[in-house]
């Protein structure tokens, strides 16, 4: 079961006074994680000063799950920030409520359509975005982990088509950010020349604005969509 943060048992009216992440940005997306990161990782440190429990989400790795690259350096990661409890919990195999009550819920990348899937069929993405919504949680994605928070998968399939063989191209997201985002972009300006032309039409083909990620950059984002720092 997820672990409950000791301010879940507090009224709402006391918990938006004591939670350490009131008021601040909720969201962060990454292109390639936290593990890697030390400016990144010290302006973490500040904002989750009293966080004690992450969920490390290991859906998108289909073969290797907890036991992928990133995953054990994530949690070896938020072991080094002090967390108490470093969880990985597998949507496609455990119920979505397994999620409830962590300070911080992070989803490692990997097949985004696979991961999607199975956080749209479990239940998990509608309790992501309510518990970063109501402030619960600090909720993070990595490279496909950050695709995901956002309207649908469309970029994905713009850039990537074969990741979106048997689903629908247009899957929904979590829906926690207004934009999209594309990571790696940078080893995208090394296949397209005219990436920026590609991303410009995807634009005017969708409406979604499209917010390009290099290696090693992140974006912080408030609950009402907006990015309120940029780092990388």
């Amino acid at each position: 079961m997820g672990k409950k943060s000791p301010l879940a048992f507090y009224p709402a009216s006391v918990r938006d006074k004591l939670h350490p992440m009131r008021h601040a940005s909720r969201l962060l997306l990454t292109a390639s994680g936290i593990h890697d990161a030390p400016p990144l990782c010290a302006r973490l440190a500040e904002k989750w000063h009293g966080c004690q429990s992450v969920a490390i989400i290991v859906t998108a790795s289909r073969e290797h799950k907890a036991y992928s690259k990133h995953a054990v350096a994530t949690g070896e990661q938020f072991s080094r920030f002090g967390f108490a409890s470093v969880d990985f919990v597998d949507v496609e195999l455990e119920p979505a409520e397994t999620l409830r009550g962590y300070d911080v819920v992070y989803i490692v990348g990997g097949h985004p359509y696979h991961l999607m899937h199975h956080l749209n069929r479990s239940g998990a993405s509608d309790l992501l975005r309510q518990a970063v919504s109501s402030n619960e949680t600090f909720l993070i994605g990595s490279s496909a982990g950050a695709v995901v928070c956002g309207q649908d998968l469309r970029i994905v399939a713009a850039f990537d088509p074969d990741l979106a063989d048997g689903y629908d191209e247009a899957l929904p997201g979590i829906g926690t950010t207004p934009f999209t985002v594309l990571p790696h972009a940078n080893r995208w300006h090394e296949r397209f020349s005219d990436l920026e032309t590609r991303v410009a039409d995807f634009t005017r083909q969708t409406g979604q604005t499209v917010e390009l990620l290099n290696d090693g950059a992140a974006l912080f984002v408030a609950s009402d969509g907006t990015i309120t720092e940029r780092h990388g």
